[in-house]
């Protein structure tokens, strides 16, 4: 889904090493994915990265939702936990009540 990987504003985040110590999700910022291109924060595997990168894991509305390793400037962030879904919504709803 393009609008979906369009939210994403290539931080980076996703892609660093992650540990969970004493219930709290640690990010090394030493230590990027083997596949990241660390200047423009992108995956070289894109295509394939769930298959060559056993890490990679997908970004989900959960993780939007819930994940406390993303930075409040995080795309999925800003969309799902500080309301620019209502606002697309908003705008949808309106544009079909003006239609039909």
């Amino acid at each position: 889904m393009k609008w979906w990987e369009n939210l994403c504003n290539k931080c980076g985040i996703c892609c660093l090493k992650k540990k969970v110590i004493d219930g709290n999700c640690i990010i090394d910022k030493n230590s990027p994915c083997q596949y990241l291109d660390i200047e423009s924060n992108r995956c070289l595997v894109y295509e394939k990265r769930f298959i060559l990168c056993r890490e990679c894991r997908k970004m989900t509305i959960f993780h939007a939702l819930f994940s406390s390793y993303l930075p409040d400037d995080c795309g999925y962030v800003v969309f799902f936990r500080k309301g620019g879904f209502l606002k697309i919504f908003t705008k949808i709803l309106t544009k079909y009540r003006e239609e039909g």
